[in-house]
């Protein structure tokens, strides 16, 4: 009878073995794990793990587009994935924000009339506030502030990708290369939003600017020297390019959310939005 360790086809795969260890997916031969296998998976996970993030992260916050320019080169396997890094930040960024988020700011225009400002989005117009008390508008969109904008960007993000492949038409890449670029930015972008955001805690219109500012400079600071060391080129180009995509992105971005604090405003019950 042959047993597992003498079996000749990989219990996983069933591709031929020649040792120890299966040569096309890395599975150990045999079924009875050892105490020395556990120990070794549990020093492994952590392990490796743990330094891939740590490496990740310190390169895409250190370097701007040195991970990407790494993972272009193939070296994927040493580093967490572009997807991943933007999970991680999102999620940060948008658990930050709901807790500290700023409510919407109602004001009186001479020719607008009543303007709501609701994460830097002005609304203006009777069509969103008739018959609507100040409180009942801003549940709503402290509603639409909280749910829709992480699904939103989510959305955004491959436009952003085309964006990168349109300006950077020259380099070469395909698709999905521009797209690891656009989450790495991203994610950077997210992790110090989320680092800034505690800012608006100190409820004071300097806070705000300051917070803005400094979101700016990052933005420009990384984006240029994101495309310089990822697609390569002059710095002129490379501020070119990140100039191009970051005014068009803005633009975007601008006007999804005001699509989506409209359309809750439009709403006829907040279940709409759920």
């Amino acid at each position: 009878m042959t047993t597992a360790e003498s079996a000749p086809e990989c219990l996983n795969c069933a591709a031929p073995l020649t040792g120890r260890y299966c040569a096309a997916c890395g599975q150990k031969a045999g079924v009875d794990p050892s105490l020395s296998d556990i120990a070794h998976e549990v020093v492994h996970e952590f392990v490796h793990v743990d330094a891939k993030v740590v490496k990740s992260v310190r390169l895409l916050f250190t370097q701007p587009g040195v991970l990407t320019r790494e993972y272009f080169l193939g070296r994927r396997s040493r580093y967490v994935s572009p997807l991943r890094l933007y999970l991680i930040f999102s999620v940060v960024f948008f658990a930050v924000s709901a807790y500290v988020g700023v409510p919407p700011a109602f004001t009186e225009d001479a020719k607008r009339g009543t303007v709501v400002n609701v994460g830097g989005v002005k609304i203006s117009g009777d069509v969103f506030f008739k018959g609507r008390s100040k409180e009942e508008i801003s549940e709503r969109l402290r509603e639409a502030q909280t749910q829709w904008p992480a699904r939103l960007m989510f959305v955004l993000v491959p436009i952003c990708g085309l964006l990168v492949m349109l300006v950077a038409r020259k380099s070469g890449r395909n698709y999905p290369q521009h797209l690891w670029f656009a989450l790495h930015l991203h994610a950077a972008y997210f992790g110090v939003m989320a680092f800034t955001a505690p800012i608006a805690l100190i409820r004071q219109p300097a806070a705000g600017t300051v917070s803005s500012l400094l979101r700016i400079a990052f933005a420009l600071w990384y984006s240029v020297t994101a495309f310089h060391a990822a697609y390569g080129g002059g710095w002129f180009t490379a501020t070119r390019r990140a100039l191009s995509v970051l005014v068009a992105y803005a633009v975007l971005i601008g006007f999804a959310l005001a699509v989506l604090f409209a359309t809750a405003l439009l709403a006829s019950t907040p279940s709409v939005l759920e």
